[in-house]
């Protein structure tokens, strides 16, 4: 006797075609998947493209190709066990510029190949690498991420960070903490002494300050000397070291003074502070100024753009703004429009006039010349002249500012 059929349930033929269409759906994940692993890691087991997308979602920079194999296999995905809890790495207390390694294990867990795609640090303190560039790892097999710490120009502590990029197909970014407290031994609290903006020729101050433990052996400044940078002799800097009270560090505050620079531009040299500490016998510094004219203009040059023959004029102020450092007092005793050198102005006379001189704003120090194309009949074409002002600097007796305006033609 035929059992009793479910009145709710579908005609076999209906059954047939259902599971019909979940075999196919099934595949079609399958090979969905298939072609998300390919577009990540590229046809043919290296990484694809220039960039390749995580499954967590953020872009990552291309490494080295990936060995043959590399694409994962949904039946036989790979995984990664790492030897690091979520507390990541401490190298603990160290010394400026020491350098030193780190050596974290891994193991390959999956079904499948382990592929290191890459390992990316935080900053330049902390670098990474796949210890003997080895980059596939049957199941069972064991690996090493080699980081490597390097204190130059740092102190204090520093908190940072490192990623681990494989094939994973669940979750391919791994990411951990990295810390190090740079504070052992004499620690130089700034990797430069930067003497500012000074004025030509006037002498300049800048300080460092240099801290150890209380606890550890006493020290003293003995020297500090600047290096020849090119062709220009080292400046005669002079200096000075002042002990500031704290109850934890011995702080010493080294102040140099340079005689003074002549010569406009940038200026850098290497600085060494000498010491008597047992284990670190200099600081060495990036010792840097600027020397620029005293007085800037901004815009330094005005551009009126496209102007209509016998049309409206139009006004741009020019800001006169102290460049040193601290800011030097001056004075404008004129501004006044000239011709372009080697050319004069028509018969129409300068297209352009100077307002008055008026005291800039107060949260912008110095002087506003308001200058106006004054939207004459004109033929087609460029309009030039500079704006002179004159001030009562010896060092710079005038600012010299490039004015254009182009008369449009007619349509």
């Amino acid at each position: 006797m035929d059992a009793p059929q479910d009145p709710t349930a579908p005609p076999p033929a209906d059954r047939r075609s259902r599971a019909i269409v979940l075999a196919s759906s099934a595949a079609a994940l399958a090979v969905m998947g298939g072609l998300v692993a390919l577009a990540l890691w590229g046809g043919d087991g290296s990484a694809g493209g220039s960039k390749g997308r995580t499954p967590s979602g953020p872009l990552v920079q291309e490494a080295v190709p990936m060995p043959e194999g590399c694409v994962p296999d949904p039946d036989a995905p790979p995984a990664i066990e790492v030897d690091l809890d979520a507390q990541g790495v401490d190298f603990g207390r160290v010394r400026q510029g020491q350098q030193a390694e780190r050596r974290v294990t891994f193991r390959s867990t999956g079904r499948g190949a382990l592929c290191v795609r890459d390992v990316q640090t935080g900053c330049g303190c902390v670098t990474g690498r796949v210890e003997g560039d080895k980059r596939r790892f049957e199941p069972g097999e064991q690996g090493a991420i080699v980081l490597r710490l390097d204190t130059t120009g740092r102190h204090g502590l520093q908190s940072k960070s490192f990623s681990v990029i494989t094939n994973e197909l669940g979750q391919a970014r791994h990411a951990w903490p990295v810390k190090v407290d740079i504070s052992l031994g004499v620690v130089a609290q700034s990797s430069g002494l930067d003497f500012g903006r000074p004025r030509k020729g006037a002498p300049c101050s800048a300080s460092v300050r240099l801290a150890s433990p209380r606890d550890e052996a006493a020290w003293k400044v003995t020297g500090v000397t600047v290096k020849a940078m090119g062709s220009e002799p080292p400046p005669a800097c002079t200096w000075e070291a002042r002990e500031v009270a704290d109850p934890l560090l011995r702080i010493v505050e080294v102040v140099v003074t340079h005689p003074g620079r002549a010569q406009q531009g940038l200026w850098r040299a290497p600085l060494v502070i000498t010491l008597d500490h047992p284990e670190r016998s200099e600081v060495l510094l990036d010792a840097q100024m600027m020397i620029l004219a005293p007085v800037s203009a901004t815009p330094p040059q005005a551009i009126f753009g496209y102007v209509e023959s016998g049309g409206a004029t139009r006004e741009i102020p020019i800001y006169l703004r102290p460049s040193t450092t601290p800011p030097l007092a001056f004075q404008v005793r004129e501004a006044r429009i000239v011709p372009v050198p080697g050319q004069a102005f028509d018969a129409s006379g300068a297209p352009f006039e100077a307002g008055a001189v008026e005291p800039a704003p107060a949260t912008q120090p110095g002087w506003v010349v308001r200058v106006r194309y004054d939207g004459k009949p004109r033929a087609p074409g460029l309009q030039e002249a500079e704006l002179v002002l004159v001030t009562d600097l010896p060092e710079q007796p005038e600012l010299r500012v490039p004015l254009r305006a182009t008369v449009a033609g007619r349509r």
